[in-house]
């Protein structure tokens, strides 16, 4: 008997529950983590966790924004099936690039933090693909069941009162039991053949959307990335470790950010080109309320509280916080943006924008660091480049005419 999709209000009620669980279940390590780790300690493992962050967004923007953009529920499980076929393959050199990368970074110091950080990629990316796969096959409670699984898991974590080996420990097998969960209740399994040839169409630039968001994602983290470095080695580690709490502090907007993703990019892209610009307002309006809410929730936390939640880095995160939350409500607004670019596949606006905001935070935020010795002016200059960023998605999509009405393409059409 085949499954009736739930209705569209209840798939995204689901879909955004599934996100806050997906977030809570992070937010909690990272802060379980913040506060059993010393400042300098925290801040090289900010390090290792900001490459994981890089390939799972590379994940995303490569793989599962195509999930997204599917037009109907059987496609969507065909494209996913694919997706993890990919991720089949490409598991063992991810977990060697991360666990390598995050040994450079730091000096080789924390190697079994590192080592850990990269073996859980690879489940942390499947995982995540399978949940943008339940949402666009009609099947939100299946990412939601899967995320609650890694959450509980993470919440026993904090009443045992672990440590930071362990808690990292019981974070990645909360990973791999979701994993299983979302397998289970989405009745999909890898197809490596489709995913090999994928990979090859990604190789050869044969899907410029894939490619453009895929450029978008490696720029951003690799900008992200940069800027944390710098942190470290011209300011101090925990100098990292205090922009890392200062993003984690802002969770429940970060749980925004990607419902947008996961949930509104499927319901945009089924609709009318000519509503885009009245759907990206309504978001951006949204979106921002709720940053400006949480982020004045933040600047009014006691230090009691944030010491409590941060431990150590609370003394550098409360510096960094008033330019993290101008830099989120920034975002805010240029996320509702990017929405709409993204279902009018405007590729090259996507890049062009990306490249110009990474190279402005990565340039300011270094010379800053560096003759200011302030993480401070660091959080300041990111910020302006999320609004620089912000300006340049608005004047886009305002600007450029609305596509004709054509065939969405996607990975399910390629297959055929």
């Amino acid at each position: 008997m085949t499954r009736t999709p739930a209705r569209p209000l209840l798939r995204s009620a689901h879909a955004l529950l599934d996100q806050a669980a997906s977030s809570a279940s992070n937010v909690l390590a990272l802060l379980l983590l913040a506060r059993a780790l010393d400042a300098d300690t925290f801040g090289r493992f900010s390090l290792g966790y900001a490459v994981l962050v890089l390939v799972l967004s590379l994940t995303r923007a490569a793989l599962a924004t195509r999930i997204t953009l599917t037009p109907d529920h059987a496609g969507a499980r065909e494209v996913t099936a694919t997706v993890l076929g990919a991720l089949v393959l490409l598991a063992l050199p991810t977990a060697l690039l991360v666990t390598g990368a995050g040994l450079l970074l730091t000096g080789g110091q924390d190697p079994g933090l590192q080592l850990l950080i990269g073996l859980a990629t690879p489940v942390v990316c499947a995982q995540d693909v399978l949940r943008y796969g339940a949402v666009a096959a009609g099947r939100p409670g299946t990412a939601l069941l899967s995320d609650l699984t890694w959450l509980g898991l993470v919440a026993l974590a904090l009443v045992l009162g672990t440590g930071s080996r362990t808690t990292l420990l019981v974070w990645a097998a909360g990973a791999l039991a979701a994993l299983v969960v979302a397998l289970a209740g989405l009745r999909t399994r890898p197809e490596p053949a489709r995913g090999r040839e994928l990979l090859v169409r990604l190789a050869r630039r044969e899907d410029p959307l894939a490619a453009s968001l895929a450029a978008n994602s490696v720029i951003a983290s690799l900008g992200l990335l940069a800027v944390l470095t710098a942190a470290a080695h011209l300011i101090d580690p925990a100098a990292a470790g205090s922009l890392r709490a200062a993003a984690t502090a802002m969770g429940p907007v970060n749980v925004a950010f990607a419902y947008v993703s996961l949930s509104l990019a499927p319901t945009l892209v089924r609709r009318p080109r000519t509503q885009d610009r009245r759907f990206c307002a309504a978001a951006a309006l949204v979106l921002t309320t709720g940053t400006a809410l949480w982020g004045a929730c933040l600047l009014l936390l006691p230090d009691d509280l944030g010491r409590t939640a941060f431990g150590a880095t609370w003394a550098g995160t409360a510096g960094v916080l008033p330019f993290t939350v101008a830099e989120y409500v920034l975002t805010a607004v240029g996320t509702a943006a990017v929405l709409g670019l993204k279902v009018r596949e405007q590729a090259r606006d996507l890049l062009r924008q990306r490249v110009v905001t990474t190279a402005l935070s990565v340039l300011a935020g270094a010379v800053l660091a560096w003759t200011t010795r302030d993480v401070r002016a660091v959080a300041a200059a990111v910020a302006v480049a999320a609004g620089v960023q912000t300006g340049l998605g608005w004047h886009s999509l305002l600007t450029r005419p609305a596509p004709l009405p054509a065939t969405t393409p996607t990975l399910r059409n390629a297959d055929a």
